[in-house]
């Protein structure tokens, strides 16, 4: 069984005996093969050329103790340095010039915009004035002990994964250019991970927020969230010609950006269609009528008409920042919890769940993109769930005696 390794590691290869603690990715070859029968072997990651081909060494010894020595001097030269970069180029430098290329990539406005504001908020302040060929693992694992302990804000292990992936994915293009022969922030140690609880709301929480609402235009936009678990933006993005009343599905392909411009969605996995119970078929027409109304009232010449199905009174997209405030003061209102208006998706997975509605189908209707994510992240109503499940098989076979 092969393994995809780091680089300066060594890949796991053929069938025979498990390597000890610490000895990397050596395997013996069976008794029983073709070739080489007995000796053992690995596979070993040198980096990239200057034209982004890989770099592997295929290493095989007659002893364990041999290749172990042949995989140690294997990974000094994968440290080596074999950068093709300019000896003056520093971090900083070279990250303004890989956010350059994020638009051409394709990804979501938001993506880019956090990419650019954790690049400036964090690594150039850190590392910036380093020398891109000098940088090493350690190095990382400094910046972000810094950032941990930093006085007055420290970050939390969230944060400090987020930065530490943002400048793994810089120096992986820094690696394919040949500019580094290995990527510092992968080969670092990651920051323990912390699993957060997500706030959600109770469903009376949720009928006393719609019934304060009254069907305003907010009240509709927290019923649509809280019934399908769609995200801000998907919402923002959402358009009549997504929306399927006789199947009872919305599809969604898209997410409203900062600057009220369709964009692609958080992930590829995030892109599907969503069923509607009846409830939401029939506020969505209840949505077509209050446009329809609000179209009336204007002119032709005022009325903005470009297909959503959440609009402003002129019909321009909403503002996601002016729905987060007409949700506060609804809140308030209300007299309920403030927990941000994404607390309606995590108010729908928990209600789902509890429910006893599958995993995999919950991780299917929020379109997360492994059922992983979704178990990490709602793992706080499983105890709940573990106390039906085995209250209920213990009725279902009660009575034995």
């Amino acid at each position: 069984m092969a393994t995809k390794a780091r680089k300066g590691t060594a890949i796991k290869v053929g069938k025979g005996k498990v390597r000890g603690n610490g000895e990397g990715g050596v395997w013996q070859i069976p008794d029983d093969a073709k070739r080489h029968a007995g000796k053992w072997r690995c596979t070993v990651e040198l980096g990239y050329k200057a034209d982004g081909t890989r770099v592997r060494r295929n290493l095989i010894a007659a002893s364990k103790a041999e290749i172990l020595v042949k995989l140690a001097a294997a990974k000094s030269d994968a440290v080596a340095p074999t950068s093709t970069a300019p000896k003056d180029l520093t971090v900083a430098k070279f990250l303004e010039d890989w956010l350059d290329t994020l638009e051409l990539a394709g990804l979501a406005p938001r993506t880019i915009e956090q990419r650019r504001l954790f690049t400036r908020l964090y690594l150039v302040p850190e590392i910036g004035r380093d020398k891109l060929v000098d940088l090493k693992p350690e190095d990382v694992e400094k910046m972000l002990r810094r950032l941990a302990t930093r006085p007055g804000r420290p970050l939390s292990p969230r944060t400090l994964q987020l930065v530490r992936c943002i400048l793994g994915t810089a120096l992986t293009r820094a690696e394919k250019f040949g500019y580094v022969a290995g990527n510092a922030a992968k080969l670092s140690t990651a920051p323990k991970s912390t699993s957060k609880k997500r706030d959600a709301y109770t469903a009376d929480e949720v009928k006393l927020l719609l019934r304060t609402a009254g069907g305003s235009r907010i009240g509709r936009v927290v019923e649509l969230i809280a019934l399908t678990g769609l995200r801000r933006g998907e919402l923002g993005a959402l358009r009549w010609s997504n929306v399927n009343f006789d199947k009872g599905l919305i599809t969604v392909d898209g997410t409203l950006a900062k600057d009220l411009s369709v964009g692609a969605t958080k992930t590829r996995s995030s892109q599907g269609s969503i069923s509607l119970p009846p409830a939401a078929v029939e506020l969505l027409r209840a949505q077509a009528r209050h446009q329809a109304d609000d179209m009336n009232s204007v002119s032709a010449d005022v009325w903005e008409e470009r297909g959503f199905v959440f609009t402003t009174g002129t019909g321009g997209p909403l503002n996601g920042d002016h729905l987060a405030r007409d949700f506060t003061a609804l809140c308030k209102k209300a007299e309920v919890r403030c927990l941000g208006l994404h607390a309606l998706r995590h108010t729908f997975a928990t209600l789902a769940l509890k429910a006893g509605i599958p995993l995999i189908v919950v991780s299917r209707t929020l379109r997360h993109a492994s059922i992983t994510i979704t178990a990490n992240q709602y793992a706080h109503v499983v105890p709940e769930l573990q106390e039906e499940a085995v209250n209920a098989v213990a009725g279902a076979i009660a009575g034995w005696r």
